[in-house]
């Protein structure tokens, strides 16, 4: 339980607790006309205070109530307010990220690609930077060319790039997204980047690639 739940359960005890008192008081001095009348008249004028009092009293409880009520009110109205805002924030970095990943694909990655289970999805959206090597379009419809990585990007690189691709990251391209805005046919020499899935081609030799490859963007 809150602690202004906490603190409006208490007030209200409280003021039962009071109402309770004050009504078996009340009681009493309702007891007093018919003392009243044997002894004088003149004793109606505390019975007039007490009943006086016992109304202030009662207003005082009334305002006690009104006053937490509000606070409790305000208090539900800031917690709803930082939820929104919370929600808000939340929702801001969402599309942010979203606008951060919108170059990555979603489901199955290898969709397109010829022998498809001849790769090892080692990661399903990576990006690479360097300078194009040997493009040339092969068997399979695929523009295919090697990519002299940057040194930020030789961990995309593995023992087989090393000794069987002259240390070079293979990028292919597959047919299905040749003609893709996304993608920009670079020449050799050309520095570009590319994004796509990062695969281990265990059919060719275990070297690791960019394949497929869905966005190409020449830089100079």
């Amino acid at each position: 339980m809150s602690t202004k739940s906490k603190l409006m359960d208490f007030t209200i005890v409280a003021a039962l607790a009071l109402i309770t008192t004050m009504t078996v008081a009340g009681s009493l001095v309702n007891a007093q006309p018919a003392l009243a009348k044997i002894s004088s008249s003149e004793e109606d004028i505390p019975y007039q205070e007490e009943e006086t009092v016992t109304t202030s009293q009662l207003d005082e409880i009334s305002s006690m109530l009104k006053v937490v009520g509000d606070k409790e009110e305000e208090e539900s109205d800031e917690d709803a307010k930082e939820i929104h805002d919370d929600y808000s924030d939340k929702a801001s970095s969402t599309n942010y990220e979203d606008e951060q990943d919108h170059q990555c694909r979603k489901g199955n990655v290898l969709k397109g690609v010829y022998d498809p289970g001849r790769l090892n999805v080692l990661s399903s959206c990576e990006e690479a930077v360097g300078i194009v090597h040997d493009s040339e379009r092969v068997n399979d419809g695929d523009f295919k060319f090697y990519l002299d990585v940057e040194d930020e990007y030789k961990k995309l690189l593995n023992e087989a790039n090393d000794k069987r691709a002259n240390g070079l990251l293979v990028v292919e391209i597959i047919p299905k997204d040749q003609g893709s805005s996304m993608i920009e046919i670079p020449e050799d020499g050309d520095r570009v980047r590319v994004v796509g899935a990062w695969v281990s081609d265990e059919g060719a030799g275990g070297w690791n690639e960019i394949h497929p490859t869905w966005k190409v963007e020449v830089l100079g």
